[in-house]
């Protein structure tokens, strides 16, 4: 089986919309963490077994990213990109380019990126005594995770990813 061929797109070949969701297995948890930079709902396990990895996929209609050629080139996935690179940002190109994800600077930063939850506005203060005095001071927009509690808010690293994105924004 060649490469083309592990490579499974949706079935209607069309655009692919932001709405797309994924689910990376263990070799891809970079690869995660930067799609849920861009927005996308991306679940990632470090250790999960090849069959409950496929069944998730198929029970959440996600679409199944792995470097694992064995799960590639199983008949169960519906959905499933062989990722064929190790450099994450090659990874992320390959996805992008291979469902012709719609990226969009209103989705950068939209999802936790430690459970992947929706991130929603919380009111600054709210945040007085769980962010650091200097951010509190600076800082007028805060967003939180409903699922993790994680607080986020727009600091120096923000313009670091919007330099790494640029190309691909």
């Amino acid at each position: 089986m060649t490469r083309q061929e592990q490579i499974r797109p949706q079935s209607d070949g069309s655009e692919t919309s932001s709405g797309s969701s994924f689910l990376a297995d263990d070799q891809l948890g970079k690869l995660a963490r930067w799609l849920r930079i861009l927005g996308f709902d991306t679940l990632y396990f470090r250790e999960i077994e090849d069959r409950q990895l496929i069944r998730k996929a198929a029970d959440d209609n996600r679409i199944l990213l792995t470097r694992d050629t064995r799960i590639a080139s199983h008949s169960g996935p519906a959905n499933c990109i062989f990722v064929e690179s190790d450099n994450w940002i090659d990874q992320l190109k390959q996805v992008i380019a291979q469902l012709k994800l719609k990226l969009t600077p209103d989705n950068l930063f939209s999802r936790c990126l430690l459970c992947n939850s929706a991130l929603e506005p919380i009111p600054k203060a709210d945040v007085k005594e769980r962010v650091p005095p200097f951010v509190f001071q600076t800082q007028e927009e805060f967003v939180h995770c409903p699922s993790c509690d994680k607080i986020y808010w727009q600091g120096t690293h923000v313009s670091h990813v919007l330099d790494v994105l640029k190309p691909l924004l």
